[in-house]
C-alpha cells in the first residue's frame, strides 16, 4: 500500500468515523433529552452544530465511493443544499456567542 492510498484510507475512515459519531449524538441526544432539545435555541443549535458537518462528511464520502456516476441533478442540489448548511450553523454559532456576550456586559454594567 502506498502512502498515497494509506492516507486515502485514512482520511475516509475518520470521516466515517465523525458521520457515525455524530448519528450516535444525534440519537442520544434526542432519546436522553425526550425531545427537550427542540424547545431552546441552544438545544437546537446543538443538535445542527454536529449534524450539519456530519451530513456534509456523509455526501462527501458517498461521492468518494461512487464517483461522478452521482453527479446528477437531484445529487448535486442535495449536496448544495447540505453544504450551505455548515456556514448557516456556523453563523448561528457567532450570533448566539454575541448575543450571550452582550448580555453579559450589559449585566455587568448594573452591579
Amino acid at each position: 500500500m502506498t502512502v498515497l492510498n494509506l492516507a486515502l484510507w485514512y482520511g475516509n475512515l475518520a470521516a466515517l468515523v465523525t458521520v457515525l459519531e455524530g448519528g450516535v449524538f444525534a440519537y442520544l441526544y434526542e432519546t436522553k433529552t425526550k425531545g427537550a432539545w427542540r424547545k431552546t435555541q441552544m438545544g437546537r443549535h446543538l443538535m445542527w452544530f454536529v449534524l450539519a458537518p456530519s451530513s456534509v462528511l456523509l455526501l462527501a464520502l458517498i461521492r468518494a465511493i461512487f464517483g461522478a456516476s452521482l453527479d446528477t441533478l437531484w445529487f448535486v442540489i442535495l449536496r448544495l443544499v447540505v453544504f450551505t448548511s455548515v456556514p448557516v450553523v456556523y453563523g448561528q454559532r457567532i450570533w448566539i456567542f454575541l448575543k450571550v456576550q452582550e448580555e453579559s456586559d450589559d449585566s455587568d454594567q448594573d452591579h
